[in-house]
């Protein structure tokens, strides 16, 4: 996640785009970056936990975007690696997250080097709804892929930060939080 922020804050200031706003709820925090591009000011809200040398998650809502309930917005984990090493997931792996609920997902990386020579491997829920509902209701999620656990996601403070940057995009937490 480290490398998300580092390329969001570059492109914050490469483009005159400053933070808007910070909160953290629990194991999340949710950070709200406007972008003036001209014409119009783009609003990204992002909820996000993780990070600092580990994988990371994150939930991105923008206010140019159909939101809920027509859409809503993708699950991402992110793994990065330092330059010349790779990461834990590695493109096609087999995977699933698990929920403490006992209900998964299958999960199956991308892995790439992004511009700066770094490995980078995601997985994205694009059709998440259902993604979105188990960790409003659960405590926590696992990421497991090869067999090998890659990321513990607890979900304490979840719901607030989803309803801070729904919220904060002109969205509600409809059909997530009911």
């Amino acid at each position: 996640m480290k490398l998300f922020y580092a390329a969001v804050s570059a492109i914050a200031i490469a483009t005159g785009a400053f933070a808007e706003g910070y909160w953290e709820f629990g194991s999340w925090r949710v950070e709200v970056i406007a972008d003036d591009v001209g014409e119009d000011l783009l609003m990204y809200c992002i909820a996000s936990s993780g990070g600092d040398g580990e994988p990371s998650i994150f939930v991105e809502f923008m206010d140019h975007d159909v939101g809920p309930p027509d859409a809503y917005p993708s699950v991402v984990i992110t793994e990065s690696a330092p330059r010349g090493f790779p990461t834990q997931m590695q493109d096609g792996m087999a995977g699933y997250v698990i929920f403490d609920t006992y209900e998964r997902a299958d999960a199956t990386p991308f892995a790439y080097f992004d511009e700066y020579g770094f490995a980078v491997a995601r997985v994205r829920y694009d059709d998440s709804q259902w993604m979105l509902q188990r960790m409003q209701a659960s405590g926590r999620m696992d990421l497991v892929v090869a067999g090998r656990p890659v990321m513990a996601a607890q979900l304490n403070g979840f719901t607030a930060a989803y309803l801070k940057a729904a919220e904060e995009c002109g969205f509600t937490g409809v059909g997530v939080v009911d």
